[in-house]
């Protein structure tokens, strides 16, 4: 997968779910695998309910490092 300037790959479904009915916002791909990223959940936000969104998506380099996403280009 090849991410262009202008496109913005989610890990989190409930803020692509939320993006992906704007009327401005295009879907490029879906249920795809980024390599060199983990995502962690965040117990405080995950517990607390309040938060739309609860996990951390990072860049680590390593290509062992799997993680489901989705790619949405947003015009």
């Amino acid at each position: 997968m090849s991410v262009k300037a202008g496109d913005y790959v989610f890990s989190d479904p409930i803020a692509f779910r939320h993006l992906a009915q704007e009327d401005a916002t295009e879907i490029v791909e879906e249920n795809v695998v980024i390599e060199g990223y983990q995502v962690y959940v965040v117990q405080q936000w995950a517990c607390s309910r309040v938060h739309p969104v609860f996990v951390v998506t990072t860049f680590t380099g390593e290509e062992s490092n799997k993680v489901p996403s989705h790619l949405s280009l947003q015009c």
